[in-house]
């Protein structure tokens, strides 16, 4: 933080102070202990998201901030008394109003106790702790200080859920049974706040424990009732298994692939092909929330052979259907709902290629081809999702055999990193630019990657053979 402006903090008419996450990472950098050093606590801040209140004018505090700064201020809930400064690129600091008589009363509404500590600007070193947040942060306890603060908004169910998943910590068994009797309050809380706490909570390290309680208070099915029907609906082919169960074990297995990468022998060899997708939030939650969704469609396509089998035709493209309406309500991006819906629509394409007996090059470069930046996160998804499955003959050694042709495939692609031929050289050969040319070109593409063609000239000569016989 500029200096000038922490003296101007220090120096305002009414009382300032650090409030909230801040706080919280704070101590949890520092062994549970506050800096008596004021510049300690700025100078090098473990977050670029600084939160503080402000006793006394808040308009005051504001413009004469502005005329002091020129910083950009970014309302948040501005009839809450919320606002954002624009600090610098990637760093804010959040601006509040204190609620109630004074900073203990504001301490004591806010969600959990954890976020309930504070730090007088002017009293570096002396913490403010209300509500015993200090001894539940030493714990990793998430507790609310009253039922009340959960009913006045109930989003901060999902945020409870949300720091579970991030910092491992476990939910006070009071504060639980709040979450499990005011989910219904879910309803009324904007779709934009839900879907920020669903992409933190399915990017957390402790993802698993989370969705066991989200599904044991049933606030899974509040947020997604879509997935409620599989609670009732069993799939029976190599074994008998419930299809709920098995949607949030295939989450549970994909999450310890990613974070376990490196243990599992048969992928370690192959990190850098998911390197950039399990370091990345994003992409994270992105292929666990397909994991969740992959299967929400077979209730609704269930059918039964003569021998009483269950068969779901059709449930990947329905699947993705479903999602749409998901990510409609909740406001995903549409690089979200495109890349869910791709992932549910698409995740059966690597268990048919696994389970050919005599799969080819062309059909791994097909696949490679279509599916894009997807095709290795879901090839990760298709181990995890065979590992929730009862076993098969043969395990997953189809799978394993697929993952390293793709490898051979991509490798050989980058080793000649232009197409063999190009729509340019079509146009030479006589053809007209047309749609025509993508098939000719993917055609060619394919054969390649099967070692049929392997130079320009036999490129040339075949398609002059199989598109141009008999054109005059």
């Amino acid at each position: 933080m500029n200096p000038k402006i922490l003296e101007f903090l220090k120096n305002f008419e009414g009382k300032v102070y650090f409030v909230g996450g801040f706080i919280r990472d704070l101590l949890m950098s520092t062994s549970y202990h506050i800096p008596e050093n004021l510049d300690e606590i700025v100078q090098k801040p473990v977050s670029n998201d600084i939160d503080i209140a402000v006793e006394g004018n808040l308009d005051e505090f504001l413009k004469k901030f502005k005329e002091r700064f020129r910083n950009r201020i970014v309302p948040l809930k501005e009839e809450m008394g919320q606002f954002r400064i624009i600090l610098g690129q990637d760093a804010w600091m959040d601006v509040a109003s204190i609620k109630g008589a004074g900073i203990i009363e504001d301490l004591k509404i806010r969600d959990f106790t954890i976020n309930s500590m504070a730090v007088y600007i002017n009293e570096p070193g002396k913490l403010i702790d209300p509500t015993g947040g200090l001894e539940d942060l030493k714990h990793g306890l998430i507790r609310s200080f009253s039922k009340g603060n959960i009913s006045s908004d109930p989003l901060r169910i999902l945020r409870g859920f949300r720091f579970l998943s991030k910092f491992c910590f476990e939910i006070e068994p009071e504060t639980l049974n709040w979450f499990r009797e005011l989910k219904n309050g879910l309803a009324r809380v904007a779709a934009e706040r839900i879907h920020f706490e669903i992409m933190e909570t399915f990017a957390g390290k402790c993802l698993p424990r989370a969705l066991d309680l989200m599904v044991e208070t049933e606030v899974l099915f509040e947020i997604f009732p879509e997935l409620l029907p599989l609670r009732d609906t069993w799939q029976v082919y190599y074994g008998r298994q419930n299809l709920l169960e098995h949607t949030i074990l295939a989450v549970k297995k994909l999450h310890y692939l990613i974070e376990n990468l490196d243990k599992v022998e048969f992928l370690a060899p192959y990190r850098k092909y998911f390197e950039s997708y399990i370091q990345d939030k994003k992409w994270r939650a992105i292929m666990l929330l397909g994991a969740l969704f992959h299967d929400v469609a077979k209730p609704a396509t269930l059918t039964r052979d003569e021998e009483g089998r269950t068969h779901f035709y059709g449930h990947d493209k329905e699947g993705c259907n479903i999602f749409e309406g998901v990510a409609e309500r909740l406001k995903f991006s549409n690089f979200e709902k495109e890349k869910i819906c791709q992932f549910i629509r698409s995740h059966m394409h690597p268990h048919l290629i696994a389970r050919e007996s005599d799969r080819t090059k062309r059909a791994v470069n097909r696949y490679l081809r279509k599916l894009e930046d997807l095709a290795f996160p879901l090839m990760l998804f298709a181990f995890a999702d065979a590992m929730a499955s009862p076993p098969q003959e043969g395990g997953f050694e189809g799978h394993k055999e697929l993952l390293r042709m793709m490898v051979e495939i991509k490798n050989e692609k980058s080793r000649k990193k232009e197409r063999i031929i190009t729509g340019n050289d079509l146009i030479n050969l006589g053809l007209t630019p047309s749609p025509i040319f993508k098939e000719i070109l993917e055609d060619v593409d394919d054969l390649f990657a099967e070692g049929v063609i392997k130079t320009k000239e036999q490129a040339l000569k075949y398609v002059k053979e199989k598109y141009l016989s008999g054109v005059k």
